[in-house]
């Protein structure tokens, strides 16, 4: 969903209204974007209000109950007998290449979901250093503060 599948003239009104918005204000946030673009002549109001209401409440409420299941944490000890917070059920790639979630107790105990979560971490974590590579010394000192407040 990152380019929301939109042709590259969309995608130039859409950078051009969020500079608007941005000049406007100092600012973008996601209630700004919604609440100017509920007006139904601004150009962002096709592109905030993309389905009907049926379609998005159902939308939310997907999305509302995987934020219910990823509520639930436990405390662990890693291999380095350091205590960690996980979720209990984080959002597994199964083999079949759909998403699941599972006890993490689970993943652990299965060497093939444990190998195809290790992997998807890994992916994650090399995306994140592509995706930040201009800004390494911000990403390597966001990890150690993150390892930090964690330990």
């Amino acid at each position: 969903m990152t380019d929301l599948g939109l042709p590259e003239t969309r995608r130039v009104l859409i950078e051009r209204e969020l500079k608007s918005l941005y000049d406007q204000h100092g600012f973008l946030t996601g209630d700004l974007v919604y609440t100017t673009a509920k007006d139904e002549t601004h150009p962002l109001h096709d592109v905030v209000f993309d389905v009907g209401p049926e379609e998005a409440s159902d939308r939310y409420y997907r999305l509302r109950a995987r934020a219910v299941v990823r509520l639930v944490k436990v405390r662990a000890m890693t291999d380095g007998e350091r205590v960690v917070t996980l979720r209990r059920y984080p959002s597994v790639l199964t083999s079949s290449g759909s998403r699941a979630y599972m006890d993490v107790d689970d993943v652990k105990a299965d060497p093939a979901t444990r190998e195809l979560r290790r992997r998807e971490l890994l992916r994650e974590l090399q995306a994140l250093q592509r995706r930040y590579a201009d800004e390494q010394e911000f990403f390597a000192s966001a990890v150690r503060e993150a390892l930090a407040a964690d330990g």
